[in-house]
């Protein structure tokens, strides 16, 4: 089990990107946002270790071997199995029960006086060292936020490795401010000495500051909780025919509720299952724009994949693509396309009549079809009909108050009216949908940004 998680999933960073792994390590795993789930644990982990570096009883043996026995855990967890390599979610999992385990023992013993154990000064050093900048980092990380860090533009090359220039700054800060501190600490008697002193009441109101912090992270999270899962996969079954097999990272999240058939199989990883599209019906895959291009890497009958749709997961995009006729022909797989895929095939070929007849038979079903009423506007916007085109946008966002993609999409399009027009009323309204979606889901703005630069730069050359 080890094995296959550690080198024979998509392999080791550390052997073919060592510097890219020390960043990962440096920043905990930024790029997956690593204990970007638990900064609770992660302030309590660090209160911890400064404790073990300064805690006043001499344990016993037992109790000696239980803290150091997590902390290994911990240590290792960290830097061997999770950092260096793929980080999923269940990484940090693996991680909570050694955290929660050195944090309590640590917590449990902190509270009694004692002379001080002897421990060796540079490990004593190194430790305080590590719980300061484990606290100011992760301080530093929450306030940027960790999506947007995802996603920056602005790079730095250090020794061949480009990383995000906020990443860079939070590490330099990280170690400035943790560098900064700890030698106050260490200079001012006066200071450590009254920290531990008062060791408790640091405990309990640093505790219970980040545990209130915490219940606020998760409030907020709930208050913009989306469904997104579940209409999506009731969105997925009007879209494709029920004799469809899919595939790829969303494909059992996306299926699960719905008659639409699913298969398990993750793209990019070192043992690759070459005959998989052989062996097995898949007709489509859903999946995200980085595992798309791992598949179509390495399966070559992809690269001719038609795109279905596209859903927003969350501020992801998850691409609903099909094989393309020939592919589905030379696997013997006899695909009976839906009314949508025929309909979107005719507005790829330019088939204005065909497209329409489609979209009518879809719309006489479900008169609020959201795929079949977008399909339609960007169809009138294409040939220059923008005012039949915002009516049918204007149904859609009265249709789903409280869909984000919908106002994006049609905020999307109006800010291409707008550019194609000039007409500055077109642009008041794309920006009151593009608000609207960011009240409904406020981790959209960076996606927001990027969709109106990218109309910029690509229409103002028209």
């Amino acid at each position: 089990f080890i094995t296959l998680q550690s080198m024979d999933t998509l392999g080791p960073t550390i052997f073919y990107a060592p510097w890219k792994a020390i960043i990962l390590w440096l920043t905990f795993g930024i790029d997956s946002g690593h204990f970007h789930f638990l900064p609770f644990l992660l302030v309590l982990l660090a209160i911890s270790l400064a404790i073990y570096n300064f805690r006043g009883k001499e344990e016993s043996r037992q109790s000696g071997r239980t803290g150091l026995f997590n902390l290994a855990w911990m240590v290792a967890g960290y830097i061997i199995l999770s950092i260096p390599n793929y980080r999923p979610l269940r990484y940090q999992v693996f991680l909570i029960l050694p955290l929660v385990g050195f944090i309590s023992t640590i917590f449990a013993e902190s509270v009694e006086d004692a002379p001080a154990p002897s421990r060796s000064k540079w490990l004593k050093g190194f430790l305080l060292l590590a719980a300061l900048y484990a606290l100011f980092s992760g301080a530093i990380a929450e306030i940027f936020g960790w999506p947007d860090i995802r996603n920056l533009e602005t790079t730095v090359n250090f020794s061949g490795l480009i990383i995000s220039g906020l990443v860079f700054k939070i590490i330099i800060a990280g170690l400035i401010l943790s560098a900064i501190t700890f030698i106050i600490i260490l200079r001012f008697h006066l200071i450590r000495d009254w920290l531990y002193r008062n060791r408790t009441a640091l405990i309990i109101i640093l505790a219970s500051g980040s545990f209130l912090y915490q219940t606020y992270w998760i409030a907020t999270w709930f208050r913009y909780g989306t469904t997104q899962l579940y209409s999506t996969g009731e969105r997925l079954e009007s879209l494709i025919d029920t004799s469809a097999v899919v595939t790829g990272p969303y494909a059992q999240a996306l299926t699960i509720d719905n008659r639409i058939k699913s298969f398990t199989y993750m793209f990019g990883m070192v043992n690759k299952e070459l005959g998989l599209f052989k062996k097995f019906p898949i007709t489509h895959l859903l999946t995200d724009n980085s595992n798309l291009a791992l598949a179509r890497q390495d399966y070559p009958e992809l690269q001719n994949a038609v795109e279905v749709e596209r859903f927003f997961i969350n501020y992801e995009d998850v691409i609903l693509v099909r094989f393309s006729d020939s592919a589905l022909a030379v696997r013997g797989i006899d695909y009976r396309k839906s009314d949508f895929e025929k309909a979107k095939d005719f507005f790829a070929g330019g088939k204005g009549d065909s497209l329409l007849f489609y979209l009518n038979r879809i719309l006489s079903r479900d008169p609020h079809h959201k795929s079949g009423l977008m399909l339609l506007s960007d169809y009138l916007i294409l040939n220059k009909n923008f005012d039949a085109a915002c009516p049918v946008m204007d149904s859609l966002t009265a249709y789903y108050p409280d869909d984000y993609e919908i106002f994006f999409n049609c905020a999307y399009n109006y800010y291409k009216i707008y550019l194609l027009t000039g007409q500055i009323e077109r642009k008041t309204k794309a920006m009151s949908l593009y608000r609207r979606s960011s009240e409904i889901y406020p981790y959209l703005e960076d996606k927001i940004s990027a969709s109106i630069a990218f109309l910029e730069s690509r229409l103002k050359r028209l």
